[in-house]
């Protein structure tokens, strides 16, 4: 509230808790707000008796901005209103650190077979993110003998609550804690793996894309929105571990077919930071005020 009195800007645009904006929408008029909801709604209104007020902030002060189709329709629904605007995450592409190298040797080091695919996965180990699922499922890809190693790379697979799915996995997975050059291990990856229950839209989705890298996931939150067709990745039918286990084996069935310039492209004309700052630019650039 200070920092936007002392600076007068035309335009604030929160990324934090909607009610970041009361005080400021209402006694700072003449600024146009703008509300990003990173999630599905419901999941962003942190108490259901504070709906009726969200709805009144989003209809009369702030401009609400979703990030993907399944985010806006929850909006769609929860305030039965259509004046979000809907504007999907952009990410940079991915480059190359001067680890590279070293990433390269690792990688060939944790390999069983000469010919395994590497499979990464990219998120802190959580309940919403289904880390059980995707282990068990690897370690049912390995017993049916596929050449293959997982990578985990994240925080908290460590945890008391969390260990035991460590301690399931067989010769082939592998963690490898948090990583600033996430870049390096994707770059040199055949798939990336999501076994999320929950999303809104998963940045590590679009940087695996913007690397060329094959997407298998479960249809949580966004994810049916990005990945809509198998010339842009592999979304299991349900949450059910033989269904994410059939598609995780189709998807490896089927790799020398795939065409991984085809996906590059398809992240550059949808979901790179060009892309959604272009949404932006548009959506400030719009003379309507609340």
């Amino acid at each position: 509230m200070k920092i936007i009195k002392e600076e007068k800007p035309d335009i604030v645009h929160s990324h934090a808790n909607l009610i970041t904006l009361f005080l400021p929408a209402i006694l700072l008029p003449g600024i146009r707000y703008f509300h990003t909801i990173h999630n599905l709604a419901e999941r962003c209104l942190i108490n259901k008796n504070l709906k009726f007020i969200y709805k009144w902030f989003y209809k009369k002060k702030v401009q609400p901005v979703t990030i993907s189709q399944l985010c806006l329709d929850s909006y769609k629904k929860l305030y039965n209103m259509d004046n979000a605007i809907n504007i999907v995450n952009g990410r940079s592409r991915l480059q190359r650190t001067t680890d590279y190298d070293k990433v390269t040797i690792e990688l060939n080091e944790l390999k069983i077979h000469d010919d395994d695919k590497i499979f990464v996965h990219v998120a802190r180990c959580a309940k919403a993110k289904n880390q059980k699922l995707l282990v068990d499922t690897f370690n049912r890809f390995l017993n049916e003998g596929y050449h293959g190693v997982l990578i985990l790379i994240g925080t908290a697979y460590d945890s008391e609550e969390n260990i035991h799915i460590l301690n399931n996995a067989q010769k082939g997975i592998y963690w490898l804690g948090a990583k600033n050059n996430v870049g390096d291990y994707l770059l040199q990856a055949d798939f990336f793996v999501l076994s999320s229950l929950f999303e809104g839209l998963p940045i590590s989705l679009l940087e695996a894309i913007s690397c060329g890298v094959i997407p298998i996931c479960t249809p949580a939150g966004g994810i049916p929105d990005v990945i809509n067709s198998e010339s842009n990745g592999y979304v299991s039918k349900s949450f059910d571990a033989d269904d994410f286990y059939y598609t995780l084996k189709r998807a490896f069935d089927d790799e020398k077919y795939f065409n991984r310039i085809h996906l590059e492209e398809y992240f550059e004309n949808n979901f790179s930071m060009r892309h959604c700052a272009e949404g932006y630019f548009n959506a400030f650039s719009h003379n309507d005020t609340k």
